[in-house]
């Protein structure tokens, strides 16, 4: 599936990854961990986050490093920071899912 990415999208990953917005866009849309393979804290702290401020258009999220990526469909809406004290979690969920992926 081909992601696209929204204005406000890129002008956030331009921000907060430094990196191309297309590359970006696309390794958290294949590899970022969905919201069925989190657990604990960080999913509670993501559902709140889902369901509090991102509701309107989001239909699905994945954590990708240390940030998370809103989709709606296959549209990048937006992208937050994760706080510092799931930073390391987040890393360590998606090294777990690059590795089950390249087995």
């Amino acid at each position: 599936m081909d992601v696209k990415v929204s204005r406000h999208a890129k002008k956030r990953i331009r921000q907060r990854v430094h990196k191309n917005w297309q590359k970006a866009a696309r390794d958290a849309w294949v590899n970022g961990v969905p919201h069925n393979e989190l657990t604990g804290k960080l999913k509670k702290h993501i559902d709140w986050l889902f369901y509090n401020e991102y509701t309107a258009k989001v239909t699905n999220y994945k954590i990708y490093n240390e940030n998370v990526y809103f989709f709606g469909g296959n549209v990048l809406i937006t992208l937050i920071h994760l706080p510092y004290k799931y930073a390391a979690l987040a890393r360590r969920l998606t090294k777990q899912r690059l590795s089950k992926e390249n087995k």
